[in-house]
C-alpha cells in the first residue's frame, strides 16, 4: 500500500537507465553452478546445493522477499520502496535500494538474476525454486489425488517445508499482510489433510490435538465440525452434541451469529446418528502395523549382533491387506523377488516396514514413483532399490 506524500517525506525521483542496463557485479563462487533454492516458509533464506548463503541484514533481507513473492514480474521502484520502508523512508532509500540490489547480485550469482524491467525490478527464478510455489503445487496434487494415502503423503511433503512463522523477522505492514495470507493457506491445507484422515478412518488420533487446536480458535466452524465428526466417530456422540453447543455459544457470544448451515446439517446429521458418517473399517489396521513393526524389530536386534556388517537389512513384507498373509512376514533373501514383486502389485494395500536414515524421505519417494519390478534389483542376499 502505497503512503500520501507528506511535508516530511522527501520526494522520489526516478532514476533512468539505459534499455538493457544492469549493475555488474563479481560471482559468488558458492552460487556458481549451484542449485540455489529461495525459502520465505520461516526465516527469509538462500541455499545453494544445500549450504546457506548470506543475503545480509533484515532490510535487504526484506527486499529479496518482495522480489520473491512478485518472482518473475516486475515491482515498480517506489512500489519497493514503500513495500520495504513504508513510512519510515528516508531520503537516502533510493540510493540505499540500488546498494542492497548490487549486494544481492553479487550474493545471488548468475543462476538468479535481478533485472531493471517496465521502470522496476524483477528477479528471473524457476519458481519452484521457492518454497511457497512448491508448497501450493504439492497442495494442488494432494486435492486432486485420487486415492487418501496419496493425498496424505503429498499433504506431509507440502507441509514438512514449513520452518516456523513465514517471512519471519521481517515487520512492515505489507510484509506483515502477506505472512497474515501465508498462514491462512498453511491452516487450510492442515484442515484439508484432517478431512483426508477422518475419511480414512484415523479418528482417533485426531481427537486430542483437534479438540487442543478448537481450544485456541473457538469460531473456526470448519474446525469445530471435524472435532465434533471425530468424536463422533470415536462413539463419542454426546461429546461431539456438547461441542456443538459450545460452539455456538461462543459465535453467540464474540459475533451474535449461529452457526452456518454446514455445522448446522452436521449437528442434525451426529443428532440422529447418521452411520455413514462413520467410515469402514481401513484394510490396514494400525494393530496389525505394530505387530509386524515389532516383530521385525526383535528379529533385527537379535540379527545385528552377529553381522558384521549389518546393513542392508534384508527386505521383509506383510501384506496387511490379507490377514492370513500379515502373520507371516518372509525374508525376501530366502523367497523370491517376483513373487514379492507380484505380491505387492496385487496387494489391495501396501505397506513396508523397515529403517532408513537419511535417505528415509528419498526411500518414501521412490516407492512412490516407481514400480518395484522396474525400481528394484539384488545385491547378494539383500533386495535394494535401483534409485536410492
Amino acid at each position: 500500500m502505497k503512503a500520501a506524500p507528506s511535508a516530511g517525506r522527501p520526494r522520489r525521483e526516478r532514476v533512468h537507465h539505459g534499455a538493457g542496463t544492469s549493475l555488474e557485479s563479481p560471482l559468488n563462487p558458492q552460487v556458481r553452478g549451484s542449485a540455489v533454492e529461495f525459502r520465505l516458509l520461516g526465516g527469509v533464506e538462500v541455499t545453494a546445493s544445500g549450504q546457506p548463503v548470506d543475503v545480509g541484514h533484515a532490510r535487504q533481507r526484506c527486499v529479496l522477499a518482495v522480489l520473491l513473492i512478485e518472482a518473475n514480474n516486475p515491482v515498480p521502484t517506489d512500489v519497493l520502496l514503500d513495500r520495504v520502508w513504508d513510512e519510515g523512508l528516508p531520503h537516502t532509500a533510493r540510493g540505499t535500494l540500488l546498494s542492497y540490489l548490487t549486494r544481492l547480485r553479487r550474493a545471488l550469482g548468475t543462476d538468479t538474476e535481478i533485472v531493471r524491467r517496465s521502470g522496476g525490478y524483477a528477479l528471473v527464478v524457476d519458481e519452484q525454486a521457492i518454497d511457497i510455489h512448491r508448497f501450493r503445487e504439492l497442495l494442488t496434487q494432494a486435492r486432486a489425488a485420487g486415492d487418501d494415502e496419496t493425498a496424505l503423503d503429498l499433504f506431509d511433503q507440502a507441509l514438512e517445508l514449513w520452518r516456523g512463522e513465514p517471512l519471519a523477522g521481517l515487520d512492515t505492514p505489507w510484509i506483515n499482510s502477506i505472512r497474515e495470507s501465508y498462514e491462512h493457506e498453511r491452516r487450510t491445507a492442515e484442515l484439508d489433510r484432517t478431512d483426508v484422515l477422518l475419511r480414512a478412518g484415523r479418528h482417533s488420533e485426531l481427537v486430542a490435538p483437534l479438540l487442543s487446536e478448537a481450544r485456541k480458535q473457538p469460531l473456526d466452524e470448519r474446525l469445530a465440525g471435524q472435532v465434533m465428526l471425530a468424536l463422533f466417530q470415536s462413539g463419542r456422540q454426546a461429546d461431539a452434541l456438547n461441542h456443538f453447543r459450545q460452539t455456538g455459544q461462543h459465535l453467540a457470544d464474540e459475533l451474535g451469529t449461529d452457526p452456518g448451515p454446514a455445522l448446522q446439517a452436521l449437528h442434525q446429521r451426529i443428532l440422529t446418528g447418521d452411520p455413514t458418517l462413520v467410515p469402514s473399517e481401513p484394510p490396514a489396521p494400525d494393530r496389525a502395523a505394530r505387530e509386524l513393526a515389532d516383530m521385525v524389530h526383535r528379529q533385527w536386534t537379535k540379527e545385528a549382533g552377529s553381522l558384521r556388517r549389518p546393513n542392508p537389512l534384508s527386505v521383509r513384507w506383510s501384506i496387511t491387506g490379507r490377514p492370513v498373509a500379515a502373520k507371516q512376514p518372509v525374508s525376501s533373501a530366502r523367497g523370491d523377488l517376483a513373487r514379492l514383486v507380484r505380491t505387492f502389485q496385487e496387494a489391495p494395500s501396501r505397506q513396508m516396514v523397515g529403517w532408513y536414515s537419511a535417505s528415509q524421505a528419498r526411500a518414501r519417494q521412490c516407492w512412490r514413483c516407481c514400480s518395484p519390478s522396474r525400481c528394484w534389483k539384488r545385491r547378494g542376499r539383500a533386495i535394494q532399490c535401483r534409485c536410492c
